[in-house]
């Protein structure tokens, strides 16, 4: 009776080892982890289902989940390394968990990745840059090599300012129905202007005294009917001096 017991106890601890020992011949898998939009994360392998992407450029493409290797924000990685961007619309994706076997609507999905274990996974949209590449220093010029010459800096020639005007051609109009005398500067003889007419001339730019004279004629005899004087300022290059009714009120 005491062998039969130490026999089956011997049994027990050696069937207790080898199920506690790791199976050598299964090698480690990766996880999807799959985020949901309401906050769960669920663990598992996509087995099935359809994705229709509504892609960036307009279009919309359907796709097998089993095929996606993450997604992460807008971008959409295949296992072809095809990159796909833009949004999940309508579609399932078929997941076997540790819950059975779950269908999850494909607008809640909003990451998908592929984790092995032992690998630490970044939630940063997008790939991880790769390391830069060391400096590479200056090659110090051989002793007695010519010395790369600059080019000659340019020389901006200066625009010469436009010449100062210092004359004006000076209009005078007369919008009456009178025979005027117009008087510059008391300069004589006066210039004679009938109705409605015009006449100009070349005057240095500066004040301008102008006295205008009305007359009409009766005959042989030639009647003053008014006359006014003013002031002016001339200051450009083309001016006009209107002579109105109302000058002589």
């Amino acid at each position: 009776m005491t062998k039969a017991l130490t026999t089956l106890g011997l049994v027990l601890i050696f069937v207790a080892t080898a199920v506690a020992q790791p199976s050598r011949g299964t090698a480690a898998t990766s996880v999807t982890r799959l985020h949901v939009n309401e906050g769960s994360v669920l663990h598992g392998a996509i087995t099935g289902g359809t994705v229709i992407v509504k892609t960036t450029f307009g279009g919309e493409i359907r796709i097998d989940p089993r095929r996606i290797q993450s997604l992460v924000g807008t971008t959409l990685t295949l296992d072809d390394g095809s990159v796909v961007h833009g949004t999940i619309g309508a579609g399932q994706v078929t997941l076997a968990s540790a819950f059975g076997t779950l269908s999850v609507p494909a607008e809640r999905v909003t990451e998908i990745q592929h984790v092995r274990p032992g690998t630490a996974v970044s939630s940063a949209p997008g790939r991880q840059p790769a390391p830069a590449a060391p400096a590479t220093p200056a090659t110090p010029a051989a002793p007695g090599a010519p010395t790369a010459t600059p080019p000659p800096a340019t020389t901006t020639k200066a625009i010469a300012a436009p010449p100062k005007i210092t004359t004006a051609n000076v209009k005078f109009v007369n919008d009456t129905r009178r025979n005027l005398n117009v008087c510059v500067n008391d300069e004589t003889p006066c210039l004679p202007l009938g109705p409605q007419g015009t006449t100009s001339r070349t005057m240095p730019l500066g004040p301008l005294r102008l006295r205008v004279e009305s007359t009409t004629q009766l005959g042989f005899v030639v009647l003053a009917t008014g006359s006014f004087q003013k002031s002016l300022q001339v200051a450009e290059a083309e001016t006009v001096v209107r002579v109105t009714e109302d000058d002589f009120r």
